[in-house]
């Protein structure tokens, strides 16, 4: 009898336990996160042949965590480089000079869902299947000026925009860093659907992190 009532208690004691090993853990709450990220494209290619500018374009995200499994953002990249060369030419005792100068600024924006592969969000690591569009913009100017022997002053300069609309998949790998810290890195197929010289599909990676403003 006295090891019946052990046996009662122990159990008793162990139940609480059991029932909380098997209660899932509470979804995350709906809620805002942002990011930023070192990002590189064909269209927004790291610009370490420029002479100024930051070599490594940038990338905001602004998203809404609607569930545990589903979220939808919206991504901006930039990037602006220039460059400016002089010289001489000819072997006269006055040879013509010349100077000119290039600029280009690239844009890209992106709107994407995403759904989360791995089952458990407690999980430190997160996998994510990313898809959506995004659209990139291009501006490039260039001037040139040559003076030759005798004074007179050649001018010439071009302004050239185009805009290409992407459709993008891709996967991202998410590690948590705190409970509102990640560290994220995602890659990208683009594939112009619209655009003048659309080409054909082309990567792209962002590597950065994530600062979620909400309860998780």
């Amino acid at each position: 009898m006295r090891l019946a009532l052990y046996a009662l208690c122990g159990l008793g004691a162990a139940m609480p336990c059991a029932v909380q090993a098997q209660v899932a853990p509470p979804p995350a709450a709906p809620h805002l996160y942002v990011g930023l990220a070192a990002y590189a494209s064909n269209y927004l290619p790291l610009g370490q042949f420029w002479r100024h500018g930051f070599p490594v374009p940038l990338q905001a995200t602004v998203g809404y965590q609607l569930s545990p499994r589903w979220a939808v953002q919206a991504s901006g990249a930039y990037s602006g480089r220039s460059n400016s060369y002089a010289g001489f030419e000819g072997s006269s005792p006055t040879p013509a000079s010349y100077v000119g100068s290039y600029r280009e600024r690239l844009f890209t924006t992106s709107v994407l869902g995403r759904y989360t592969l791995t089952r458990q969000p407690t999980h430190r690591l997160q996998v994510d299947v990313l898809a959506g569009l995004s659209w990139a913009h291009l501006h490039y100017t260039s001037s040139y000026s040559r003076i030759d022997s005798l004074g007179a002053i050649t001018s010439s300069g071009g302004d050239y925009r185009t805009n290409r609309l992407l459709l993008n998949a891709g996967l991202e790998a998410r590690y948590r860093i705190t409970p509102r810290l990640e560290a994220t890195y995602n890659v990208l197929l683009n594939v112009p659907i619209s655009g003048y010289h659309a080409g054909g599909p082309q990567p792209s990676m962002a590597l950065g992190v994530q600062y979620h403003l909400g309860h998780r």
